[in-house]
């Protein structure tokens, strides 16, 4: 039964026996959420609205006993109760109160159904989302779409979890961008109108149209031209270097085939060139759900249904070009994938520039949770791109991410190879 509790993070964690957590991480926002603990049982417990929840989010209906057990057993516990309680109010009315990787792991208390806590926060979304859209005048169809990235965290659990439901408290943090209405799916793949930090400077012919990139200032790049490591300068690579005189602008060119840049810099006359992309500049900043059919005709689709989106939905602010920084743009899946490959068609229809290296860059979504700490040999290789990569690394090559672009105006040449 749910009930007012006094206690501090501290003693909680001591009754659920979750002394492995640190408090600190439980403390922002500590005493609002004590002040403002209902005396009734927490309403997104309900039986009757987690199934309805579930479904609208596409998980299967065999979560639903799961689903009901564990919201049975926060209900008939107060710690568990003001945890779900704190958890849903700092994740949806206090977006800025950092993530909850840090929070506690909950198999103490709840055992095989410690996941199906934070899924059930989760799901607890959905009412805002339609509340956020319906503010927006946003189609019930990109609603929905938008919350089936619950399944997706879902299906994370699944994998490093076999037979279970469950969310990785990792992931709970990402669904505040649904709620806020700043983070929506749009076909294929999810956009947020976004003003980034980019790495390069993008400038336009004025006459021809031709394109030219130069890396931004400070760019830390390796001996190929490719990002440097994170943290510094590569002692056989170089510092990407900008000068700017007034008339024109001198930098080092960057190949958006190989996503490279080369150590010999140009100049552009800025009566000729016109700058039309930078850092601090707004993109439609893309993220990639967990799925595939990643046909070109598909990524077409999703990129065409952005941009006539945010058009109209957010058109006081216009972006020019959509964005992504992944480890599914680096530039060397071209060499280990096959060429028929969607990833690999994708590669050569978007703009390719260097970002900062990570050696385990995107191995989360590659291997599950073991992937970002595991021995290389520990890892699975289960699919041929996981055995790709594992080999690709083996053989002494550095791992990486990379970032992309695409133009508004380059979209209707997609599928041509037009950044080649």
């Amino acid at each position: 039964m749910s009930g007012r509790t006094d206690s501090g993070p501290k003693a909680l964690l001591e009754k659920l026996s979750e002394q492995a957590c640190d408090p600190k991480a439980l403390e922002p926002f500590w005493e609002e959420s004590l002040a403002s603990f209902p005396k009734a049982p927490l309403p997104f417990l309900k039986p009757a609205l987690l199934r309805e929840w579930r479904a609208f989010c596409g998980l299967p209906e065999e979560a639903d006993p799961a689903l009901f057990s564990a919201a049975a057993a926060i209900s008939d516990s107060k710690e568990l109760s003001f945890l779900a309680w704190h958890a849903y109010r700092r994740l949806y009315l206090h977006t800025d109160s950092g993530y909850f990787k840090d929070w506690p792991e909950l198999s103490a208390s709840l055992n095989e159904q410690a996941g199906l806590f934070y899924l059930v926060i989760a799901l607890s979304m959905v009412p805002l989302v339609k509340e956020s859209h319906a503010g927006l005048n946003v189609e019930t169809e990109v609603t929905r779409d938008t919350c089936r990235q619950v399944f997706h965290f879902a299906e994370n659990y699944r994998r490093d979890h076999p037979g279970h439901f469950g969310l990785l408290r990792r992931q709970l943090y990402w669904l505040r961008h649904y709620t806020q209405g700043k983070l929506f799916r749009l076909g294929r793949f999810e956009y947020k109108l976004e003003q980034k930090p980019l790495g390069v400077y993008v400038f336009c012919h004025r006459k021809t149209g031709q394109m030219q990139v130069l890396a931004a200032r400070g760019l830390c790049l390796d001996k190929a031209g490719l990002g440097a490591a994170e943290g510094g300068p590569d002692p056989e690579g170089f510092v990407a270097i900008l000068h700017l005189d007034g008339q024109t602008i001198a930098g080092h060119p960057v190949s958006g085939k190989t996503g490279s840049a080369s150590r010999e810099m140009m100049s552009l006359s800025l009566e000729e060139w016109e700058r039309v992309a930078g850092p601090g500049d707004w993109f439609l900043d893309l993220h990639i759900p967990a799925g595939g059919n990643m046909t070109p005709e598909v990524c077409a689709d999703s990129f065409k249904r952005a941009f006539a989106f945010f058009d109209s939905h957010f058109p006081q602010t216009r972006a020019e070009a959509i964005i992504c920084f992944s480890w599914m743009f680096n530039p060397a899946l071209e060499k280990i994938l096959p060429r028929d490959s969607n990833l690999v068609r994708l590669l050569r229809e978007v703009f390719l520039f260097p970002e900062p290296r990570h050696p385990r860059d995107g191995f989360f979504f590659l291997f599950g949770e073991k992937g970002e700490s595991a021995a290389l040999s520990d890892l699975p290789r289960d699919t041929s791109l996981q055995r790709a990569v594992l080999d690709y690394i083996n053989a002494g090559n550095p791992w990486r991410g990379g970032g992309m672009l695409l133009f508004r105006r380059d979209l209707a040449r997609f599928g041509s190879g037009v950044y080649l």
